[in-house]
């Protein structure tokens, strides 16, 4: 039951003559109602209204909460949706301890499972009832988006077996998983359209236009023109659709994700490889042990155990840079092309090209990936994969 008028008083003694009639309807159809079971919350961001004004329902007093659970969604009394925050982190944590425990870089469910687990499992929690509480923002997420994203970049390095250093948008691009925000775009835009077109969004809107009207300023002093609650979201929905000009909302989210990425592209300094958004990548991690893709991912970004890019991170007693060959800085390219202490070991790679080294094929191929993850784990290039070295190959 919803009461609006200018006092919570007044709000109270609505809502008290409204349940005198659900009581009398109860009687003639034999059903009864639990006023014990009910909750009361007052909706206001102003502080000249009294928040703890109380219902009298068949002699229940009944007092205000400051924050109450409708349909899965957490209301608080400013309608900020910060209950509602609070509880989906909560929730998120759990599911997010559980994600690490069954994966981690060098263990566990594939890099195939463990993403299937965040977006059929964990995702759909944070997104849960997005198509109410989110608010889109033009170039990065803004309000309970900003606040869950994280939470998502978190599972990601889960998935990918990545360093917490690995920027979340070689992540995101490397599993195929599309920025928080704009994933909630999708949704809010697809509710939207959907209630657009229903009845009950019909209602709604007329409702709204209703109790505008009726709590305009009594002195009828002239404000700003306010548009309709929802009307402009239908609004952004309908731009969106025309500036994406895709067919589906899925379609749209990834043609989003690929003018953001675009937008932000930067000259390749850390000699990886990075490509567009893409779901082709996903398969460079077919048929791999989660050891394996973590291996993959690892050099794709740049972001591994050699010297490089730990005497970048300033790792304690990494004093250089220089490969222990002294013929160049030990990056991914170097191990797998130029270093000659690995030269003996490189005939697999070298099948891969046609009998020569290309970075390309062997690290953004389905039939490169599946042969430089293994020759990397393979190679003792890295310490982090010695345990499963011996459990793989041994």
């Amino acid at each position: 039951m919803l009461a609006y008028s200018r006092s919570t008083e007044s709000n109270c003694r609505i809502l008290e003559a409204g349940h005198t009639k659900c009581i009398d309807w109860a009687k003639r159809h034999g059903m009864k109602f639990a006023p014990n079971k009910y909750e009361l919350i007052h909706f206001t961001r102003s502080r000249q209204f009294n928040l703890q004004a109380s219902v009298h329902l068949e002699g229940t007093e009944k007092q205000p909460s400051t924050d109450i659970r409708v349909l899965g969604i957490w209301l608080d009394t400013k309608l900020r949706w910060t209950a509602h925050a609070r509880e989906v982190q909560r929730k998120a944590n759990a599911q997010t301890g559980a994600l690490t425990r069954i994966a981690a870089s060098t263990w566990g469910a594939s890099f195939s499972r463990a993403r299937q687990v965040y977006s059929a499992v964990v995702r759909p929690a944070l997104a849960y009832g997005a198509g109410i509480w989110h608010t889109p923002g033009k170039d990065s997420a803004r309000g309970l988006a900003a606040k869950l994203q994280p939470i998502q970049n978190k599972c990601l390095r889960v998935v990918a077996g990545a360093y917490k250093a690995t920027p979340i948008r070689a992540l995101e691009t490397e599993t195929h998983t599309p920025p928080l925000d704009l994933y909630l775009d999708g949704r809010l835009a697809a509710f939207r359209d959907q209630l657009a077109s229903s009845p009950i969004g019909q209602s709604i809107q007329h409702a709204c236009r209703t109790i505008q009207r009726r709590l305009r300023n009594k002195r009828g002093r002239k404000r700003g023109h306010r548009p309709t609650p929802g009307l402009a979201r239908d609004e952004w929905a309908k731009a969106r659709a025309s500036d994406l000009g895709k067919p589906t909302e899925s379609k749209r989210v990834l043609e989003a994700w690929k003018q953001r990425w675009q937008s932000s592209a930067r000259p390749d300094s850390w000699d990886r490889v990075l490509r567009p958004p893409d779901p082709k990548v996903l398969k460079l991690h077919s048929g791999l042990h989660k050891a394996e893709s973590s291996a993959l991912v690892q050099f794709r970004t740049g972001y591994t155990g050699l010297a490089y890019f730990l005497h970048k991170a300033h790792v304690p007693g990494v004093e250089s840079g220089q490969c222990s060959c002294q013929g160049g800085l030990e990056t991914p390219r170097h191990i797998l092309i130029h270093c000659p202490k690995e030269s003996e070991h490189r005939e697999e790679l070298r099948k891969v090209g046609g009998g020569r080294l290309d970075l390309r094929k062997l690290l953004d191929t389905p039939e490169g990936a599946k042969v430089t993850s293994r020759w990397i784990v393979r190679s003792r290039c890295l310490h982090q994969f010695s345990l499963a070295r011996a459990l793989l190959y041994e």
